[in-house]
């Protein structure tokens, strides 16, 4: 069962009266996985451009799309 899954399942069975740390205990979840709000990505644009390059050269492997990057001017892995 995925995590937003079991946070469904906790929440329907607070509404139903039962505790939270009950109905954590039953799922098998912590609390900070119940609250957890994933940050947005700040990524779409280098993710896209590393797909993009990834079906333009078939046989680039991951080091060479990376040296590719850095060579454009590209900030990745917060080195430039």
């Amino acid at each position: 069962m995925t995590a937003p899954a079991r946070r469904e399942v906790v929440r329907l069975m607070k509404q139903r009266g039962m505790s939270e740390r009950h109905a954590l205990r039953v799922v098998g979840m912590s609390a900070s996985a119940l609250r957890y709000v994933p940050r947005p990505d700040g990524n779409v644009e280098l993710r896209q451009q590393i797909v993009d390059m990834a079906q333009r050269y078939r046989r680039y492997g991951a080091p060479m799309i990376y040296l590719k990057l850095r060579q454009a001017g590209h900030r990745v892995n917060h080195m430039l």
